[in-house]
């Protein structure tokens, strides 16, 4: 039976995240919002229009990162049949797109660094306006960006130096909590 090595004790062996690359990805929605399950209820102004982006996948091929996000708008609107009161209106919008990392591999892992939408490349306006100004539906253009870093676990082998301990100890740590 053969034995294993031993290690010398003045190295370590650690895995660490590696950067492969950094990649970005766009994509646009245009989609009509519609203020009310109801069409009789017609907005007379929009009061705020909130936006949030969720990477639900993020996979890594050759060369290519697939993803998959979800895009939830939520409309505050100011309705003629409530006399002024607030009404909401929200929408979910899957978007797919992909960013190019030349170097990526299936077998690398992905993180989400930014995925959000891009404010001044973002408009909405009324659809199909009533004559008195009221309308039941909003067109929303909307840019999305998602910037992604793929990794690569990898194994170094790192010396350990002789000096003072410079790491907290377990106790300090525990005691922040």
């Amino acid at each position: 039976m053969a034995q294993a090595k031993e290690r010398p004790r003045d190295l370590v062996c650690v895995l660490v995240p590696e950067v492969i690359g950094v990649g970005s990805a766009q994509a646009v929605i245009v989609q009509e919002i519609p203020l009310s399950k109801e069409r009789d209820i017609a907005a007379i102004g929009v009061e705020d229009l909130g936006c949030e982006v969720t990477v639900e996948r993020c996979t890594p091929c050759s060369g290519k990162v697939f993803i998959q996000a979800l895009v939830r708008k939520t409309v505050a609107f100011r309705s003629e049949v409530s006399h002024g009161v607030i009404g909401h209106a929200t929408i979910q919008t899957p978007i797919h797109t992909y960013a190019e990392v030349p170097e990526a591999l299936p077998s690398d892992y992905c993180i989400v660094e930014e995925a959000a939408v891009d404010d001044s490349c973002s408009f909405h306006e009324p659809l199909n306006p009533n004559g008195d100004g009221t309308f039941t539906a909003l067109v929303d253009r909307t840019l999305v960006r998602i910037v992604i870093k793929v990794v690569r676990p990898t194994q170094l082998t790192i010396p350990i130096i002789p000096c003072s301990d410079i790491c907290p100890s377990l106790k300090d740590l525990n005691n922040r909590r």
